[in-house]
């Protein structure tokens, strides 16, 4: 079997958005990949419909290319691990879903 090309990691900054609520939802995880095939090849394995979740841009006056992720819940992160998705940082799904978007290599 080859490399590991399927990630998940926590959703950050998202007790920015929620700031001043009562409760906090549940964390939520982003599930990402090498490449889109990737992504929603696993994501079916899953039994994740293909609509990803909210597509992610890199801030900017120009924009790339959108990034394709899902979001998951602890259920389905802890499936995806079970799969063999490779639990990453915050900050790498970001430069993983950078070079995805540019069509680079996946960084170090």
């Amino acid at each position: 079997m080859g490399a590991v090309a399927v990630y998940v990691s926590k959703q950050r900054d998202l007790g920015r958005l929620l700031a001043g609520r009562s409760s906090m939802p549940p964390p939520l995880f982003t599930l990402t990949a090498d490449s889109d095939d990737e992504l929603h090849a696993f994501a079916g394995r899953l039994g994740i419909r293909k609509d990803p979740g909210i597509p992610a841009t890199p801030a900017g006056f120009v924009q790339d290319a959108v990034v394709r992720h899902y979001l998951l819940t602890q259920g389905e992160r802890d499936r995806a691990v079970e799969l063999g998705a490779q639990v990453i940082s915050a900050r790498k799904a970001g430069k993983i879903e950078r070079a995805t978007a540019s069509g680079e290599t996946q960084p170090s």
